[in-house]
């Protein structure tokens, strides 16, 4: 009792007075949840103080109003908890159902390649040498002509470089896609006492 005066209705008893002080707005409150309770008088416990809009109420007042409201409470809950159990609770049946998931994937690829040739080319000019001798031989007088000579020639060098380029991606994509379907019915648990 004590704690439903000080937890749900916000209310602490003025220091040895043995009485609540009451605003105006919590006063209205008061009315409205205890107004309606057989024997009880809220409306004459709640004594305005002075001109001030103030209310306060007595400790032995509040705790019977406080009594009858949450015996009442209990007794309406109670009534419902049976009408509840006399109708029968409801359930519910499932009788058939499917959860599909379905995942869908998407891939894309694509490759490139680059070549390219470039063909540097050297040429290398000709060259000669040559000699020539020409000796007379005394003791039998046979003149002697030598000769050394060479030709010319060309070289070439050609060389070849190739430039490949290469570049791959690859993109991929994923779909999730869910639904489910169920088939129920209700039905009652069997009424108790009936």
């Amino acid at each position: 009792m004590a704690s439903y005066i000080k937890d749900v209705l916000g209310l602490t008893e003025a220091a040895g007075t043995g009485k609540f002080p009451v605003s105006a707005a919590e006063a209205a409150t008061m009315l409205a949840l205890f107004g309606g309770l057989d024997g009880v008088a809220i409306g004459t416990a709640l004594v305005p103080v002075g001109t001030t809009g103030k209310f306060e109420i007595t400790a032995t007042d509040l705790t019977v109003i406080v009594a009858a409201y949450l015996k009442k409470d209990a007794a309406d809950r109670y009534a419902v908890l049976v009408t509840i159990l006399k109708l029968g609770m409801q359930k519910i049946v499932v009788t058939e159902g499917v959860i599909e998931s379905k995942l869908t994937f998407h891939v894309d690829a694509s490759q490139t390649m680059e070549t390219s040739r470039q063909i540097t080319d050297r040429k290398a000019s000709g060259w000669q040498a040559g000699l020539n001798l020409s000796a007379t031989i005394p003791i039998k007088k046979i003149p002697v002509n030598a000769a050394l000579g060479g030709s010319g020639g060309q070289s070439r060098l050609t060389v070849t470089v190739a430039n490949e380029r290469m570049s791959a991606a690859v993109n991929m994509k994923a779909d999730i896609m869910g639904s489910v379907r169920l088939v129920f019915r209700t039905e009652s648990f069997p009424a108790l006492g009936a």
